[in-house]
């Protein structure tokens, strides 16, 4: 006769005995087997989810509702609903609601958008030097603090999100992230972090101007990068769960930061994330040592740009260059507008100056983030489209922009616009406006 093995934690186990083509479920209750059930065994909740320990390949397969629940939770195949499953064979399971708690926690769990699993990533740690003491120094105003790290995240934030960068958290004027969320390449997970890296570095300069200006301040920034095994998944409070990730890599990403300090640097990578991007990425071998709370030696190579031109970061690299003086940009990038198409001043000229610096910055601004991250995009040229629409902005003048945008760069970056940079703007400027196009 078949059998059921209920293995508890410090508990005995509890054996049943199904009768034939009863559900796990349904064998529980009717040998009087605590089983939660909230739904009443519809397959409307997930309370009577059991773990399948030994014997996985004698159970039926999943019926349509288990599929559907099982899909949205992104279970894998040990996971069954005790509601739903028939046994053709010897099975030992785990119940995994066990208690009142464990029913609450199950009733509010959502869709989970990334699988809770083992995953292989690029974790990053950054910190701001010197923090606290500049905040000591201004607790009479704690709105200049808060003000001034919401500045800073504005200016490095961007260049994360750019190469397809996730913030896991914030962490005073520190944070983690992530890249490789959306996939597991680690070349290309590797190369986006040096891109930020690189790009925060020089976001931060000139934001330190404007803190010597306002602050009589600047802020050096440590950025600690290692790839390796971490766990993803969804914690914390049922009402403000959070993606987060735990495991040795994020501490050792946390100790390389750290290490920038010990060795004057900014940007230092493990061996484990050197290795994937070697080739393209400049680097210098500073030191094999053993890491704070680490039990083996790490080598740490500190990052300074890339050895080729490198077309995704000299794109994006154009918004360091660029906005610092936006308004002379701007100027140029209309007076080429008007020579190109003579006809256009006249209904731009309506346009008040900063305005038309912010429509130099959206256009400069989406096709920077989009280089590298299309998709993260698409939803934001949505709305600029609709707002170009409803000021009369014909389609027609799409092309015109894109060919005044390209004139003006290439004469105001000079030989940082490489003909290869030139031909990617010109590509996927033209791929946003077919976007547009069909968009309308």
């Amino acid at each position: 006769m078949t059998t059921i093995i209920y293995q508890e934690d410090n508990q005995a186990n509890i054996i049943v005995k199904p009768n034939k083509d009863s559900t796990i479920l349904e064998a529980a209750l009717h040998n009087n087997v605590e089983h939660y059930h909230v739904c009443g065994g519809n397959a409307r909740c997930t309370t009577c989810r059991i773990s399948v320990l030994k014997g996985k390949d004698n159970l039926a397969p999943r019926t349509d509702a288990e599929k559907q629940i099982s899909e949205d939770k992104k279970w894998t195949d040990d996971i069954r609903l005790a509601c739903q499953t028939k046994v053709l064979g010897d099975i030992t399971i785990k119940r995994l609601v066990i208690d009142q708690t464990d029913v609450d926690l199950a009733r509010s769990e959502g869709n989970i958008n990334i699988e809770a699993k083992e995953r292989s990533l690029v974790v990053m740690f950054c910190d701001v030097e010197n923090f606290t003491g500049f905040t000591a120094s201004h607790l009479n105003n704690p709105y200049d603090v808060i003000h001034l790290l919401n500045r800073y995240y504005r200016e490095i934030g961007e260049p994360i999100f750019s190469n397809r960068g996730y913030i896991d958290k914030y962490l005073g004027d520190g944070f983690l992230a992530l890249f490789g969320c959306d996939n597991e390449n680690p070349k290309n997970n590797g190369l986006n972090a040096v891109r930020a890296s690189l790009r925060m570095v020089a976001r931060l300069k000139e934001l330190n101007k404007y803190l010597a200006r306002q602050f009589d301040h600047q802020f050096k920034i440590r950025i600690g990068l290692h790839y390796g095994t971490v766990i993803v998944g969804e914690v914390g409070y049922c009402a403000n769960k959070q993606l987060t990730v735990i495991g040795d890599s994020v501490n050792i990403a946390s100790r390389i930061e750290a290490a920038n300090k010990e060795f004057n640097t900014q940007i230092l990578a493990s061996q484990e994330m050197i290795e994937h991007i070697q080739d393209e990425v400049a680097n210098n071998k500073i030191s094999t040592t053993q890491l704070r709370g680490q039990n083996r030696s790490h080598t740490l190579y500190e990052i300074t740009g890339f050895k080729q031109s490198d077309t995704v970061f000299l794109v994006q690299s154009t918004l360091e260059k660029v906005f610092p003086q936006l308004d002379k940009f701007t100027n140029q990038f209309f007076k080429e507008f008007y020579k190109l198409d003579p006809s256009l001043k006249e209904k731009f000229n309506k346009v008040d100056q900063k305005n038309k610096k912010q429509m130099v910055a959206n256009m400069i601004g989406f096709l920077t983030q989009g280089i590298n991250n299309f998709d993260a995009i698409i939803s934001s040229i949505q709305e600029m489209n609709e707002r170009h629409l409803a000021r009369n902005i014909k389609p027609e003048y799409y092309p015109v922009a894109g060919k005044a945008l390209v004139k003006v760069l290439e004469n105001y970056l000079g030989e940082d616009f490489t003909p290869s940079v030139k031909q990617t703007w010109i590509e996927f400027y033209e791929q946003i406006v077919h976007f547009i196009e069909n968009d309308k």
